[in-house]
């Protein structure tokens, strides 16, 4: 059963409030108050050299950012940074010495060796060439280069295999190498690769030193002669007081050429945006 309402008067609608007379005034200082949007009158408008004269700059800011962004790196007051080091404080360049040593006379210049033992194949395939006596002398200060771009067990094939490279490491302290250093610029986090690779067991087992990248281990290096890319950040530290250097990478393919083979073995040295 319904309650009867008391009062004569009507119920008031939902949201309103109190005195009527009050919600007028309100409202009628909203409308005083209201900005009215402001029409520009004819005569206020630039006069046509005003409007040229703000087109044109505009034009000539867009057509020298432009430039700024676009032009070549060499090109006065250009913005390029292809290899990411403008801006930084700039470091005298270097070049890097050779370090070809060529086979001797008579002897191949392809080693190729069949077996399962690692360190006999490897020998054999060295004697092919001239052997290690040959290549590395008493004193030498070699700078072995492996393979270490992934954070792979060996078996995978991705990095170069620590029984191979063991093998190399005593061949080389056979010949009387004073000191061994190991070192790659890793893809992944180096620390992860060197550990998961087996690399960095072997180094520290075999009394090589073994080098990480760090910011401060980068040079620019200049490449003579170069037709596109002149100078970048290369992987300088272990070289340091280097007399031999050494790649060893298993024989890969690759999804774009096919077989990179050992070529891009030595890309590993690079730093900037590879």
């Amino acid at each position: 059963m319904k309650r009867k309402r008391s009062g004569a008067g009507p119920r008031p609608r939902r949201g309103q409030r109190g005195d009527p007379e009050a919600a007028r005034r309100k409202a009628e200082a909203r409308r005083e108050n209201a900005v009215t949007p402001r029409v520009r009158r004819p005569e206020e408008w630039p006069s046509r050299r005003e409007f040229l004269t703000r087109v044109g700059v505009t034009g000539a800011l867009t057509i020298a950012t432009t430039y700024l962004w676009l032009a070549p790196e060499e090109w006065p007051l250009s913005l390029a940074d292809p290899t990411g080091e403008r801006g930084k404080p700039k470091r005298a360049l270097f070049r890097l010495p050779s370090f070809r040593v060529d086979p001797p006379a008579g002897a191949s210049v392809l080693g190729i060796a069949h077996g399962k033992n690692h360190r006999a194949m490897l020998k054999m395939a060295i004697s092919a060439i001239g052997g290690i006596t040959h290549f590395i002398r008493k004193g030498d200060v070699v700078l072995i280069k492996p393979n270490v771009a992934f954070d792979r067990p060996p078996q995978l094939g991705a990095t170069t295999n620590p029984d191979v490279l063991r093998a190399l490491i005593e061949l080389v302290i056979a010949a009387g190498a004073a000191e061994i250093r190991i070192a790659d610029n890793p893809i992944e986090s180096p620390e992860s690769c060197f550990y998961k690779s087996g690399i960095q067991r072997v180094a520290e087992e075999t009394g090589a030193e073994l080098h990480l990248p760090t910011p401060s281990a980068f040079e620019t290096l200049e490449v003579p002669g170069a037709r596109l890319i002149e100078r970048w950040p290369f992987f300088y530290a272990p070289f340091r007081g280097v007399d031999k250097v050494i790649g060893i990478a298993p024989v890969k393919d690759h999804n774009l050429c096919h077989a990179s083979m050992t070529t891009k073995n030595w890309y590993g040295l690079l730093g900037g945006r590879r």
